[in-house]
């Protein structure tokens, strides 16, 4: 399953309906919401200058807003940890330089999801709180999780839907 945006599981959602899109997106799933770490303080004014000076490094970053990642390990969904890092080889690759080249993992099981990092650069942290190396994490739905330079929201398959519907309503 290959990342898309946001909005195009949202006008899926809208056509198809909750029972068919949950049936379709049975996976957890990352949303990223906030790039730029150092930057999330600052107004939206001295944001658009970074971006007017950039070399494109920062616009690699952006383009990577609202993509959602589906939580699966290769291309065929095989059991196992799914992997994030920088490097192509990881199953949700992020390729930037502030997440490191195997990140973390997800341990996707019939008892829910853990998230681990792997003594990460940069670290993880779900909620604000960081996680020491190699100490799983329960994941339940809606967390937030930094990820280098990175937010991201983390979903179950129900959750996402609900989320979905929430940002459906909105005007």
């Amino acid at each position: 399953m290959p990342a898309q945006f946001l909005d195009e599981y949202l006008r899926e959602l809208k056509r198809d309906g909750a029972a068919v899109f949950r049936a379709h997106y049975g996976v957890p799933v990352l949303i990223l919401i906030k790039t730029g770490g150092e930057l999330q303080d600052r107004d939206n004014s001295e944001e658009a200058t970074v971006l007017a000076s950039s070399s494109g490094w920062r616009l690699q970053e952006l383009s990577l807003l609202n993509r959602v990642f589906p939580l699966v390990k290769g291309a065929f969904a095989l059991p196992g940890p799914v992997s994030l890092g920088r490097s192509d080889n990881s199953d949700v690759a992020v390729p930037e330089e502030s997440i490191s080249k195997r990140h973390c993992v997800f341990d996707v099981g019939p008892h829910g999801v853990q998230v681990v990092d792997t003594g990460s650069t940069n670290g993880t942290a779900v909620a604000g709180k960081p996680l020491a190396a190699n100490e799983p994490c329960p994941l339940t739905g809606g967390e937030e999780l930094e990820i280098g330079n990175f937010s991201f929201l983390f979903h179950t398959p129900d959750s996402f839907v609900a989320y979905l519907q929430t940002l459906g309503s909105a005007p």
